[in-house]
């Protein structure tokens, strides 16, 4: 809600909420250099459970398109084209070096529709399809501490960053997190959001 100066962020764990809101209550939040101000919004409801089964098994918004060998094939237009059909995306990186593309779109059921429907066509048959770590529509890193070894180091894989298996308890998972980590994902959250306030809700 630009005009109000206020951004909503929907966690899918409340308990990824509660995180962020003591997180950002405590250390604090900024954003060109202004504190913004936390605080709970409306509870937007629970996950379907189809939706929320898929979350926790490691679907995002970000779809991953890889092997790809002939880029003047698969375009930026191409990609929006036939992913589109399932939904409104956001934008497409493209990771030449990596043979690989993350087509972003702006609601997970939108792209697991996506990735369901895309491997049955004949153009995308040789190229791997899955879930992509959500960058919230950031460019894939490169080097190292991006691209397909995800971002907090690790070996090499040959899976997108987050095709790899999710932990078995994600609530252990979350304890386990550092702060600097859970800020950081805080502040790649709302990096497009202007200053003014924002609300969690989980």
């Amino acid at each position: 809600m630009q005009d109000k100066h206020i951004a909503f962020v929907t966690f899918v764990d409340p308990a990824a909420a509660l995180t962020f809101f003591q997180v950002a209550s405590y250390q604090g939040l900024t954003l060109n250099n202004r504190r913004l101000k936390i605080g709970w919004g409306k509870n937007a409801g629970p996950l379907p459970p189809a939706l929320a089964l898929a979350v926790h098994s490691g679907a995002t918004r970000n779809v991953y398109v890889g092997n790809i060998e002939d880029f003047d094939t698969f375009t930026e237009e191409k990609l929006k084209r036939d992913f589109g059909e399932y939904g409104e995306i956001e934008l497409v990186n493209f990771l030449k070096e990596k043979n690989c593309a993350f087509v972003n779109f702006t609601n997970i059921a939108n792209a697991i529709k996506a990735i369901d429907g895309v491997k049955n066509k004949t153009d995308y048959a040789n190229l791997r399809i899955a879930h992509g770590k959500d960058r919230c529509a950031n460019p894939p890193r490169s080097g190292p501490q991006g691209g397909s070894s995800g971002r907090r180091g690790g070996g090499s894989s040959s899976q997108p960053p987050s095709a790899i298996e999710p932990p078995e308890d994600v609530a252990n998972a979350l304890a386990e997190s550092t702060t600097p980590s859970i800020k950081e994902e805080a502040a790649e959250l709302i990096a497009d959001i202007p200053s003014g306030e924002v609300e969690a809700s989980a």
